[in-house]
């Protein structure tokens, strides 16, 4: 009987001490894996469109290091229609590079002179965890200026 309880008492100190499967480091709940959103949208009128400007996101919610961003998503909104219209979708095709490329210049030709739109960009991890929108404020195409000789 002493040794079935010594045996049990070690199997059960080896089973406390040993390290655990699995991830290692603390848990994370799944809204703090969330990409942070966008925070510095810009949205212009250049000669022949709109240009959105900004940097891609790469930190979590929680101000971790984040390498698994999926796509970016452009969404969309014209006067005089108030609906938000999904325009495009970015893949992060250098996620693994040692250089990313961070800042995102889109040129959008769609809306027609003196419209006004809003821009909105969602990033998504590859295992589907989105950001809160990032939104810009209104912004009205002008007319291309024409050059006098």
């Amino acid at each position: 009987m002493p040794r079935l309880r010594l045996a049990l008492a070690l199997g059960l100190a080896v089973l406390a001490l040993a390290p655990g499967c699995g991830r290692r480091g603390t848990l994370r709940p799944p809204q703090f894996v969330s990409p942070r959103p966008v925070s510095d949208l810009e949205v212009r009128s250049v000669p022949g469109g709109l240009e959105i400007r900004f940097r891609r996101p790469d930190r979590t919610v929680d101000g971790q290091d984040m390498s698994d961003l999926g796509f970016l998503e452009l969404w969309r909104s014209c006067e005089p229609r108030p609906d938000m219209l999904q325009v495009a979708n970015f893949p992060i095709v250098n996620r693994g590079s040692f250089r990313k490329n961070t800042r995102i210049t889109i040129h959008d030709d769609a809306p027609g002179i003196g419209e006004a739109c809003i821009y909105r960009v969602i990033a998504v991890t590859t295992d589907g965890y989105r950001s809160l929108p990032a939104q810009s404020e209104p912004v009205r195409r002008e007319a291309a200026a024409v050059a006098v000789p």
